[in-house]
């Protein structure tokens, strides 16, 4: 994982998986999202995935949101940690999955909500668990009885696929660890 550096417009400070935007490049490929994935890992911490990368998640950012954002997650294992070769994180850290939801939790390691969930998500795929159905994710947040919590929901039917999640804490939204 990479902490984005303090001056990006989106997600500063945060944990994130290496990617980016779809490019030309990425456009001419059979799938468009794969190799977007595989050319921001050789940009961004090194590494050239040879196979296996498999998608495994979709998220769609708030409708609320000024910048919204289509991701997709992609999982492969490598054999060799890369480094971080990109201006936009100043910071890349390898640890398991359930290590870093556990710092997460801890308020060390400020995350997204779709990263601590992909993480999850990759914990269930080394336990021999298959990968779910991949639907597209969308967060919604909504007042009940003057909380606020989030559903998410499937943003392509509105079906909701989870319910009653506590917002972010502070460090989800300011990108700010807990020393």
């Amino acid at each position: 994982m990479m902490r984005r550096v303090e001056t990006m417009a989106f997600a500063p400070r945060m944990y994130v998986f290496p990617g980016g935007r779809l490019e030309d490049v990425d456009l001419a490929a059979e799938d468009p999202s794969l190799a977007c994935a595989l050319r921001e890992a050789r940009e961004e911490v090194g590494i050239d995935v040879l196979d296996g990368a498999r998608l495994i998640d979709h998220w769609i950012t708030p409708e609320f949101e000024s910048r919204r954002f289509d991701v997709r997650f992609f999982h492969a294992e490598v054999s060799i940690p890369g480094e971080l070769v990109t201006t936009e994180a100043d910071e890349v850290v390898w640890l398991t999955p359930a290590r870093a939801r556990a710092e997460h939790d801890r308020g060390r390691l400020p995350m997204l909500r779709p990263t601590v969930e992909v993480l999850a998500l990759m914990e269930r795929i080394a336990a021999g668990e298959p990968v779910p159905p991949i639907t597209p994710k969308l967060p919604r947040p909504r007042d009940a009885d003057g909380e606020l919590l989030w559903d998410i929901v499937h943003a392509d039917t509105g079906d909701v696929l989870a319910h009653d999640i506590v917002g972010p804490g502070y460090a989800e939204v300011e990108g700010v660890a807990v020393r």
